[in-house]
């Protein structure tokens, strides 16, 4: 399928005159040492297939990649661009405007690594791989607008982070159909990861998963279609989790594993067919479901713990029709367990 409709963008492209040189454009940069800056500008109107690259190893690295107009501007198909840092004072953008099917990878290794991509293209996927050190991952994803339309998008963001002080954020807004994930492993310092989407279409999913952690936190917001959301935080600290959904068909999961030290999670949920789940093992425990509409599930499970300040709590609210809903408390602590339904 994308084959034919890059055969078409081409054909339409040079019955229009346009030359070979405005239907591919490559551009790379290489640089090994000391201050590194390296940017790329793509703005043809329009250019098809472009491919831009930025390689750093080294040390004050900064990079850039921009490619369309930013006016809302045919600017063509399978636009793809990639920066690559090793060493030291990493920053990485891209920014892809106006594109059919743009792709951008960001990948980082060492040290105080920055990194975002903007898309505002149809049919985005968008990657941004940081290990080591002072990591901060950001990537936005939204509709293209040329005039008054604004097209359907496919949005697939990733963002994989190793090290400690891990921090990222996926927005995707107005997506017809969005994938997010977020995977922060080995992370003894500040984490956080978020997650927005928002908008109708056919669905939503999103997964946020922390091993082993410190200052954990995770946010899911989704809006509208048969959104899906998982939270997993393993080892654990200051664990706090939500997930915030707002439709129809929801799904979402929270589990703060084996010592969930300070754990707080919250599922709230309007719309039909929802389906909640909060497990927590270890320590003060909190949880919270808020559920309205028709056809709600809602189980808390809880283990363990609580000394400090006597904590344990566990709420379940279901207003609509078709309920179920069961929390389960075990160990020590001020346990406290409460269930309306109306």
């Amino acid at each position: 399928m994308k084959r034919n409709l890059c055969s078409i963008a081409v054909a339409l492209a040079l019955s229009c005159g346009l030359s070979a040189a405005a239907l591919a454009t490559d551009a790379t940069i290489n640089q090994t040492g000391i201050d590194n800056d390296a940017a790329i500008t793509q703005s043809v109107d329009p250019i098809f297939n472009a491919s831009a690259t930025i390689n750093q190893s080294g040390n004050l690295n900064t990079a850039t990649i921009t490619q369309g107009d930013g006016f809302g501007g045919l600017v063509g198909p399978a636009e793809t661009a990639s920066i690559s840092s090793t060493g030291n004072g990493n920053h990485a953008t891209i920014s892809q405007q106006g594109n059919f099917a743009g792709s951008a990878t960001i990948s980082t290794t060492g040290n105080n690594n920055n990194a975002s991509i903007t898309q505002d293209t149809n049919a985005n996927t968008a990657s941004i791989t940081q290990s080591g050190d002072s990591h901060s991952a950001t990537i936005s994803q939204v509709p293209f607008t040329t005039g008054t339309s604004t097209l359907f998008t496919f949005a697939t963001a990733t963002v994989n982070q190793s090290g400690q002080g891990a921090a990222a954020t996926i927005n995707q807004v107005g997506s017809f159909e969005s994938t997010a994930s977020i995977n922060q492993t080995t992370s003894w310092g500040l984490n956080q990861a978020t997650v927005n989407q928002g908008g109708g279409g056919l669905g939503k999913s999103a997964s946020v998963t922390q091993h082993n952690t410190f200052g954990d936190n995770a946010t899911v917001n989704q809006t509208g279609g048969a959104q899906s959301a998982t939270i997993l935080q393993d080892d654990s600290y200051n664990a706090t989790a939500d997930i915030g959904q707002s439709g129809s068909n929801q799904t979402a999961s929270i589990t703060q594993k084996f010592i969930a030290d300070d754990s707080v999670a919250q599922i709230t949920q309007s719309g039909s067919g929802h389906s909640g789940a909060i497990t927590q093992t270890g320590l003060n425990n909190d949880a919270l479901i808020l559920q309205s509409g028709t056809n709600h599930t809602a189980t808390i499970t809880q283990s363990g713990d609580a000394p400090g300040n006597n904590r344990n709590f566990a709420s379940i609210t279901q207003s609509g029709t078709g309920h179920t809903a069961a929390i389960n408390q075990a160990g020590g602590g001020g346990n406290h367990g409460t269930i309306v339904q109306n």
